[in-house]
């Protein structure tokens, strides 16, 4: 992550409309597993514990961070392993519910990844995983951020597979964003943009709120429908 990105990242996470909508969601997701309030859950690239107070309704979270400079002494920084997240991280525990939300995208190596945190799981634990989508959507955000790439949801797919997951749900979301996506990866492409302008910005209190309800609004329409686009994919699944 770009250093000045990363000193803005409790701000967006708490109050960006983006980083907003996608917790409803997947919470909306966790809600339906119905787990027991002893589980474990694992978020993976979990920063300073952000989501930690609204995973703990759900059962005891614990969470995986390589970058320091993300964290801070919060009541779970006890809870916070400071590690890179490969083949040296071994827990003394499994996990019931696996958290990878937009993660796979910084790393070289997405799939051991996978096959690592799937090692993890519980014999009936599941994995929740986001990805940004469609390298047409491609822009100086993704740079910034330091993204490998982008996915196509049959690649996900595939690649959730390979790992050794039964992929229950996988689906496209911000499906609204993608064409304005397309245009901004245009407008770049054509004009050049510099990483200063890319999309670290929370816009007014009212723009803010209504782009958070019409993102919500979107996942909550067409989480059953097989859309072909959009600029995030998610998927769940459960050990093979």
């Amino acid at each position: 992550m770009d250093a000045t990105y990363g000193q803005q990242y409790r701000n967006l996470y708490e109050n960006h409309w983006w980083w907003r909508s996608r917790e409803r969601y997947v919470l909306d997701i966790i809600a339906d597993m119905g787990l027991s309030m002893g589980a474990n859950i694992l978020d993976i690239g979990c920063g300073d514990g952000l989501f930690f107070d609204a995973l703990s309704k759900f059962g005891t979270p614990f969470g995986v961070e390589p970058d320091g400079t993300l964290l801070s002494d919060t009541r779970w920084r006890n809870h916070i392993f400071l590690t890179p997240f490969d083949e040296t991280f071994r827990p003394d525990r499994r996990y019931r519910l696996i958290l990878l939300l937009d993660v796979l995208e910084h790393l070289d190596g997405d799939l051991s990844a996978l096959r690592q945190a799937v090692d993890l799981l519980e014999p009936d634990g599941k994995i929740v995983v986001t990805v940004p989508a469609m390298m047409s959507a491609w822009t100086a955000h993704d740079t910034v951020n330091h993204h490998r790439r982008r996915y196509r949801k049959s690649q996900f797919k595939s690649l959730c597979e390979s790992a050794g997951l039964k992929v229950t749900h996988c689906r496209y979301y911000f499906v609204w964003t993608y064409f304005p996506k397309i245009l901004l990866s245009l407008k770049e492409g054509i004009l050049g943009l510099p990483s200063s302008e890319t999309q670290t910005q929370i816009p007014p209190k009212i723009v803010n709120a209504a782009l958070e309800r019409v993102s919500y609004f979107e996942h909550r329409l067409l989480h059953t429908l097989p859309v072909p686009f959009g600029t995030s994919l998610i998927a769940v699944g459960e050990r093979n």
